[in-house]
């Protein structure tokens, strides 16, 4: 299964052409690495510097997650009544 096809099978229905500047941004950032396999087409590898990037933006967005948790704010919603 090629990477379009696993895109859009998680419900991301984006045109190839739309992937290659990001593809070509991550590769040029040595995030990950690209080989012709014959086949199978071009196989885009994370590199462990790509990995460690991934780490830290999970562990952003867990953060943020947290941040908006369901109870952060309810004061302001309680009581109904407007000032």
């Amino acid at each position: 299964m090629n990477l379009v096809d696993r895109l859009r099978e998680r419900g991301i229905d984006k045109n190839i052409r739309s992937l290659r500047p990001v593809l070509r941004s991550l590769m040029m950032a040595r995030a990950i690495t690209a080989e012709l396999v014959e086949g199978s087409g071009r196989v885009y590898c994370i590199t462990e510097r790509g990995r460690a990037e991934l780490e830290q933006y999970i562990a952003h967005l867990a953060v943020l997650k947290a941040d908006l948790a369901p109870g952060d704010g309810d004061d302001i919603h309680q009581g109904g009544a407007t000032p």
